[in-house]
């Protein structure tokens, strides 16, 4: 009998939704047929957390360390449960209830922990894993000693995670996994298209813009045979992006050479803005929130990416496209401190937060000026290490089912053990 699996993710960014359907695509890949699993993916209808972080992100930055460094204590996370009594909680025992799975995976810390609660207080079978979508060492919130809100295992997306979470010493080490990210089916679609190649032709990057015209007009600016620079950072951290945006327009000559995309993503204020900035520029093309397959359409239109954060999904669509080296000009305080550091050692792009040396950085990496030394390295480099990193991704992603399985041998025994646990 199939192993109900449910995949939970929040609304606060399109990162936690992107590694949700990773695992999705994971378990799909291993099992096509479904006989094996049952895969539910759903998201929380929590909208406060969303609320929080957007106020955070545009008016007080740096809090979000704060914020950050709030889930290394467990008494701030059984706060929140109790906060979350008539929210997050009651969602939780809801789910649990109408779907009975065998095994949730979340990819939120605060979620895994109202899911944990309320499965404790139904005193339901089913196994709760938390899967920690950024890199570096963890909070302990992701994997908290204390047994009303520890989940029973833990999925890691990265080496220094996988070892800290395994060092934190609240679960086997078998209960830990290091797993691997597929991206999302436009991702690996477009990314079929170029095969072996780094880049698609102009004929065919030019028939690809024509495909999408008649929905985004703007893209009628689009030339296949100029360089195409591409502002990216979620839902919303493109507007961080903005200080070098500005100095590509002011600079008229890189500007009318460029194709320039900046996707504003779930920001309509930063997305109205950059209509107003970019009204005269014939080369500059603004988007808004793009469905998967408009944004992976923009990457294979793509040379050059100037990222306003880091996300390891973000990161993932861009190496199957292979749109690089990645310009990174600002991460998210406190949870992409470590993506910097990955960044620089998988040789994958550069971190430069002053917009002058940056705007040097990207007329290097467009061929508008000679490349330094340590960015010829890196352009040099990028299709391989972005080719080695898929691969070993794909093939730790496919460990995901028999993991999963482990905490469920048989629905049988799961029902049994429902049973004891309820008398």
């Amino acid at each position: 009998m199939a192993r109900k699996i449910l995949l939970m993710s929040m609304n606060v960014g399109g990162g936690h939704t992107a590694l949700r359907d990773a695992f999705a695509t994971s378990l799909q890949r291993l099992d096509p047929e479904g006989t094996r699993f049952e895969v539910m993916s759903i998201e929380s209808r929590d909208e406060a957390t969303l609320a929080f972080y957007k106020w955070v992100v545009r008016y007080l930055t740096p809090f979000q360390w704060v914020v950050h460094r709030f889930s290394d204590s467990e008494l701030v996370l059984r706060m929140m449960m109790f906060k979350e009594r008539q929210g997050l909680v009651v969602e939780a025992e809801e789910l649990l209830r109408t779907h009975q799975p065998d095994v949730v995976v979340s990819t939120h810390l605060i979620l895994t922990a109202a899911l944990v609660y309320a499965r404790n207080r139904l005193g339901s079978p089913a196994k709760v894993l938390t899967a920690i979508p950024d890199y570096g060492e963890p909070t302990s919130g992701f994997f908290p000693g204390r047994p009303s809100i520890r989940p029973d295992g833990a999925i890691a997306m990265e080496e220094v995670a996988h070892r800290a979470v395994v060092g934190f010493g609240h679960a086997p080490a078998e209960r830990i996994l290091l797993g691997g990210f597929l991206p999302r089916q436009p991702f690996e679609l477009q990314g079929a298209r170029l095969g072996d190649r780094r880049r698609l032709p102009p004929e065919e990057r030019a028939a690809l813009a024509r495909s999408l015209v008649t929905e985004f007009p703007q893209l009628e600016a689009y030339d296949a045979s100029r360089p195409t620079l591409i502002f990216l950072g979620g839902s919303a951290w493109t507007e961080k992006t903005l200080p070098v945006l500005e100095r590509v327009l002011a600079d008229r000559a890189l500007a009318d050479a460029t194709n320039l995309l900046v996707v504003a993503g779930n920001n309509p204020e930063f997305h109205a803005d950059l209509v107003r900035r970019t009204r005269g520029h014939a080369t500059a093309m603004p988007f808004g929130f793009l469905a998967p397959e408009v944004l992976a359409t923009l990457l294979a239109l793509s040379d050059v990416p100037v990222l306003g954060s880091l996300a390891p999904a973000t990161l993932h669509e861009l190496l199957e496209l292979r749109v690089g080296p990645l310009l990174l000009f600002h991460y998210i305080p406190g949870t992409e401190g470590p993506h910097v550091d990955y960044l620089h050692a998988q040789r994958l792009g550069l971190y430069e937060p002053d917009p002058d040396r940056m705007i040097h950085h990207v007329r290097e990496a467009l061929g508008h000026a000679p490349p330094s030394g340590p960015l010829r390295a890196l352009m040099d480099g990028f299709g391989p290490a972005a080719a080695a990193l898929r691969e070993a991704h794909r093939e730790r992603a496919l460990a995901l089912g028999p993991f999963l399985e482990q905490f469920v041998p048989d629905r049988e025994a799961a029902a049994a053990e429902g049973l004891r646990v309820a008398s």
